[in-house]
């Protein structure tokens, strides 16, 4: 007897017609990773990415070549460098349920760094470290989530962008616009759950405002989409160098 009253314990809470202690693992995996940015910002992907890709050059051959114009770039003796570090803070929507398990609390903070090249006034290439925190996940069967510390799943991305200042706004900030790469690494806290990552560089999209507060610093807010299922809000603070 492990103390729990059989009419708690035993019962079909995920509606399949069978008493889930009577079931084993059903095999199924939670989808992470599920393709490109969302299609808000579609026509400024459209335009950005012709920047980025040359046609018939998609997934990782496009971010391979991204990567390798960054590395290539000559150095020059101006402060011509930027890095950032700030505050994230990320929307989740992982697909289905794995075991019984699925998503609840769908929303993480985190940290991003990043590191720029500044191409022209109007262009700036980066590349970009988030850790977006984790979604927390429950279980169909209340007991199982009082008997089993619940999984969680991290999201970590390695991104690479190019920034195209749209505007100079009244205030004296830029608004910029981004199209890239994203490399999205996710991973569950437990072998009670398993993931099913449907892609790894996934197309990236974002927007935001940058103020120069110093002849050095400067102050950023920012939007991404770097998944279907990762989206992400980040205030940070920069540096010119």
């Amino acid at each position: 007897n492990d103390g729990i009253a059989d009419s708690d314990e035993n019962g079909d809470f995920d509606g399949n017609g069978v008493s889930d202690h009577l079931e084993r693992a059903d095999g199924n995996s939670i989808e992470t990773s599920t393709g490109g940015g969302s299609t808000g910002l579609m026509l400024l992907v459209t335009l950005m990415t012709l920047v980025l890709i040359r046609k018939g050059m998609v997934g990782q051959k496009a971010l391979l070549l991204f990567c390798l114009s960054f590395m290539l770039m000559p150095v020059k003796a101006e402060d011509n460098f930027l890095a950032y570090v700030g505050y994230t803070k990320a929307m989740f929507e992982p697909q289905g349920s794995s075991n019984g398990w699925y998503a609840s609390d769908k929303q993480g903070e985190g940290y991003k760094v990043v590191l720029g090249y500044i191409l022209s006034d109007d262009w700036i290439l980066e590349g970009n470290y988030t850790d977006a925190g984790h979604v927390r996940t429950t279980h169909d069967n209340p007991v199982f989530t009082t008997l089993f510390a619940a999984p969680n799943i991290e999201y970590k991305a390695s991104s690479f962008y190019i920034n195209y200042r749209l505007l100079q706004l009244e205030g004296g900030g830029d608004f910029f616009i981004k199209v890239g790469g994203s490399n999205i690494n996710t991973e569950a806290t437990s072998n009670l759950i398993n993931l099913s990552d449907e892609g790894s560089i996934q197309l990236s999209i974002g927007a935001g405002v940058d103020w120069q507060l110093t002849e050095s610093g400067h102050l950023r807010f920012e939007f991404e989409s770097l998944s279907e299922d990762l989206r992400a809000m980040t205030l940070s603070y920069g540096y010119r160098f």
